[in-house]
């Protein structure tokens, strides 16, 4: 189902806000939410099947939304509300927990306790605008207890897994229209791997996740990092202390780089610089302050842990 998203300009303006208000009710969660602008609303909302998971993208201006254990007692998904904010200003509150987000920010929050909050709407930061990835609590394979500490916390997408998962989202929307219902639902369960694994990193419980999903995230993070760091001539293993790195020899000179080697950091390199040449590796071999030695590709180096 390709995405579709609705537009409040095409309602009276009397109409738009109450409208807005039901699909995101629907497409979320039942939630109380009020703006200083509902005589006039102008906001859009959309939303995307992709299997066990559900993304909805939405834009508003200044509102305040709360969701009451009352709300929770009529209806609830029992769902993690990971949020990738796109434009905008936002805050939000959830278990004595309270942050700001900006376009950069992620953060999530759960439909099943009580929460509260605001988008700020000023000329300067222009309407709010954002992602929602709707992730079952019970399909989350990572403890509970230490899932909820991060509730209503600030956590960047602008670097490392958490950009991964803000350009995956960002495309899977984009590329929807064209993709077909087997394609959005495969495409699903890697969205669903790549956030279980953003929060796996942020948590350190890396250990929960299964073997294809840590080498899936391994090999998302090499991309992003090659494709960062890709006109940096002077990148040293120091970069990334507790990684291997694979060195480049490029005519009698050899530059090193801080990259997880071994069998699938090593053919993930070929396949994304087949023109370069991979021709050892370089590991470390002792903990605090241990010195660089090399080793053969397949053998001298280990794989990382994904976080």
């Amino acid at each position: 189902m390709a995405f579709v998203e609705f537009d409040t300009l095409l309602l009276p303006g009397d109409q738009r806000f109450d409208w807005w208000r039901q699909l995101v009710g629907q497409g979320v969660a039942p939630t109380r939410i009020t703006s200083d602008f509902a005589a006039d609303f102008v906001g859009s909302v959309g939303s995307l099947d992709l299997g066990r998971i559900q993304l909805t993208k939405m834009s508003f201006p200044g509102l305040r939304s709360e969701r009451t254990a009352e709300l929770i007692r009529r209806a609830d998904p029992e769902t993690y509300e990971l949020t990738l904010i796109l434009g905008g200003s936002m805050g939000v509150e959830q278990d004595r927990h309270t942050t700001r987000l900006a376009a950069g920010d992620l953060s999530m929050w759960t439909s099943s306790r009580p929460y509260s909050g605001e988008a700020m709407s000023e000329p300067v930061i222009g309407a709010s605008r954002a992602l929602i990835l709707h992730l079952p609590r019970a399909l989350v394979p990572l403890p509970e207890a230490r899932v909820d500490s991060l509730l209503a916390h600030g956590l960047s997408a602008r670097a490392g897994v958490g950009k991964v998962l803000a350009d995956f989202l960002g495309s899977l929307v984009g590329q929807a229209a064209v993709l077909d219902d087997l394609s959005l639902a495969r495409l699903g369960e890697t969205g669903f791997d790549l956030a279980v694994g953003f929060l796996a990193q942020r948590l350190d419980a890396q250990e929960f996740l299964s073997p294809e999903a840590r080498h899936g995230l391994l090999l998302a993070r090499i991309d992003v990092f090659i494709r960062d760091n890709l006109a940096d001539p002077a990148l040293t293993p120091g970069a990334i202390s507790p990684y291997g790195c694979c060195i480049s020899f490029s005519g009698s000179g050899r530059r090193q780089w801080p990259l997880p080697c071994g069998g699938s950091g090593l053919r993930a390199v070929s396949r994304i610089w087949p023109s370069r040449g991979y021709g050892g590796c370089r590991s470390r071999t002792s903990g605090r302050g241990g010195g660089w030695g090399t080793g053969r590709r397949s053998a001298g180096c280990s794989v990382p842990r994904t976080g």
